[in-house]
């Protein structure tokens, strides 16, 4: 015979089993959709509030959305006008994320010239192909924070960057060429430029490249400090270029695994006056020690103003000397024949 208080019971059992059950399921999803994981959740995309002033910096203070758990990484894809845009993929990869493991990866396809991503917050490397290819160019590392927008620029082919070139008075420098990140460009007359940087041209650990200004007089050249050009800091970049009368020495370098040598010393200059030789090891320069410079670092010491006096020290089949003498202007040799 059945026992009603038994057959309760046991229903009444099956019941608070079964509320569990769906108390866990609803957890479960809710962690889910807070941990996103695979394409990106356009569902999930904070309300922007326009772009982040364009500092050049990748580290420049985020923009916020409001009531957002996650970061939104937004890359305008730009061309040429009238040329098709290729669709290309952007991978986020995860470093250092919270509630996701490392390795785990977000991507998206712009068909168009936008871009968008949502992910949660931390570090994340980020790739960028053109086309469908399951590989693409490394473009860095940005670390985001909850409710971040992160703007970047790209192009098919690179990174377009533009920026300005000054005098040391903040007066715009026209017709000097900026180079360092390509063929280079010179700038107009209102000394602007503006190209696309080959991404085989960002190298390194930190995918960069050193932008220079360069204004020449005759034989010299005076450079601009280095921008350093990533695809997450496209600039605008503003060089501070001093345009003024170049003197110097009369070599060119040359850069071997044990230090900076004289490669060649021009004719008729300052340099062959005072007896420089093919084959001179340069140990210092005016003082500052020449070990670990390049040809483009020691350039600052080499140049100077008209009649300023430089001192070399160099090693010459195993002994030391000291060259003193003064730098002229120098224009190239084919105009004059030598100095000037």
């Amino acid at each position: 015979m059945s026992d009603p208080a038994g057959r309760r019971r046991r229903l009444l059992v099956l019941a608070v089993l079964a509320a569990l059950g769906l108390c866990g399921l609803l957890l479960w999803l809710r962690h889910v959709d807070k941990a996103p994981k695979g394409r990106a959740r356009t569902a999930r995309l904070p309300t922007m509030s326009g772009p982040r002033p364009d500092t050049g910096h990748a580290t420049a203070a985020p923009e916020h959305a409001a009531d957002n758990d996650f970061a939104t990484i937004q890359c305008t894809v730009s061309t040429h006008a009238d040329v098709h845009i290729p669709p290309g993929r952007l991978y986020a990869t995860a470093v250092d994320v919270d509630d996701a493991d490392d390795g785990s990866v977000m991507d998206g396809t712009a068909n168009g010239d936008e871009l968008i991503l949502t992910v949660p917050p931390g570090r994340w490397a980020l790739t960028w192909g053109v086309g469908n290819l399951p590989t693409g160019f490394p473009i860095g590392t940005v670390d985001l924070v909850e409710g971040e927008v992160f703007h970047c620029a790209l192009a098919p082919n690179g990174v377009p960057i533009s920026g300005v070139v000054v005098d040391p008075h903040g007066e715009p420098v026209p017709n000097v060429r900026v180079e360092g990140c390509g063929p280079g460009k010179p700038t107009d007359s209102d000394g602007h430029f503006a190209f696309t940087v080959p991404f085989g041209l960002l190298r390194g650990a930190e995918h960069a490249c050193a932008l220079r200004a360069r204004f020449e007089d005759g034989l010299l050249a005076r450079y601009s400090d280095p921008a350093h050009v990533t695809a997450l800091t496209p600039g605008p970049f503003t060089l501070t270029l001093d345009p003024s009368p170049v003197a110097g020495m009369g070599i060119t370098l040359r850069s071997l695994d044990d230090g900076l040598y004289v490669g060649y010393v021009h004719p008729g200059t300052p340099a062959e006056d005072a007896d420089l030789r093919v084959g001179d090891k340069l140990l210092s320069v005016d003082g500052h020690d020449t070990e670990g410079m390049t040809p483009m670092q020691f350039i600052p010491y080499g140049v100077g103003a008209e009649g300023s006096t430089v001192v070399l020290d160099l090693e010459r089949n195993g002994q030391q000397l000291r060259k003193s003498f003064k730098r002229e202007r120098i224009v190239k040799l084919e105009d004059t024949g030598g100095r000037r």
